[in-house]
């Protein structure tokens, strides 16, 4: 089995704990990340499209901020089916997709958004070349996730606390035990870029990108603005 689908069906296993467990993992500072990641992105008039939507707390967020329609798009049929029951239901639309081949027409969409989602893509290059297939010229693309730190001793601290603390905070917390879904974040995080190269990558596939940094580089905010071609 791939890692793309451990990671779905690990998602799937937690989806009741998802958020709860989650806050604690990240030292609560998981939403403190969004909203700074909001705040960077503003108002929005007209359709957003969330990858990765999920349960539908980013939703909730979102719908503070958008004044329109809220696309939100996720694999998981679970997930889909659990974010259908939140009170913002009226005014967002789930559509199932992937990352690498989203069904959505070329330059119609004016914003898109992600939050703790993109790292689980199973080809980055392919993901961000679709973004900015999607995406209006100065479009914006706005991503709240896990960062890799540039820094290589903080980078291996980062590895050590996803590896052993993470699981084993989740496994208190919930009743999964140690061996739990939050173990598959490890696998995922050793895919992931340094920060500086996810950075080039999305200047290089979408436009000119902007990186907020939190908690020493363990938490990132990118802006990109798609640009003219």
């Amino acid at each position: 089995m791939s890692i793309w689908y451990e990671v779905e069906e690990a998602l799937e296993a937690i989806i009741d704990d998802y958020i709860r467990v989650n806050h604690l993992i990240s030292l609560f500072q998981d939403d403190k990340a969004r909203l700074k990641g909001l705040k960077k992105m503003g108002p929005q008039n007209g359709v957003v499209l969330e990858l990765g939507s999920g349960p539908g707390n980013f939703t909730k967020m979102l719908d503070s901020v958008v004044d329109g329609q809220i696309i939100c798009l996720d694999y998981s049929r679970k997930m889909i089916a659990h974010a259908r029951k939140g009170e913002y239901k009226d005014r967002s639309h789930h559509i199932r997709g992937i990352f690498e081949r989203l069904p959505i027409r070329s330059s119609s969409t004016k914003c898109v958004t992600a939050s703790y989602a993109l790292r689980d893509s199973k080809d980055k290059p392919t993901m961000y070349e679709e973004i900015g297939r999607i995406l209006k010229n100065k479009g914006s693309l706005t991503i709240i996730d896990i960062g890799k730190p540039d820094n290589p001793i903080i980078q291996q601290v980062f590895s050590l606390y996803i590896k052993y603390i993470v699981p084993l905070i989740a496994g208190l917390a919930t009743r999964h035990g140690y061996k739990n879904p939050w173990s598959i974040l490890f696998q995922t995080y050793q895919l992931l870029p340094i920060n500086k190269d996810l950075q080039r990558l999305i200047e290089n596939l979408v436009g000119p990108t902007e990186s907020n940094k939190m908690a020493l580089g363990g938490l990132i905010i990118l802006s990109a603005m798609k640009k003219a071609r």
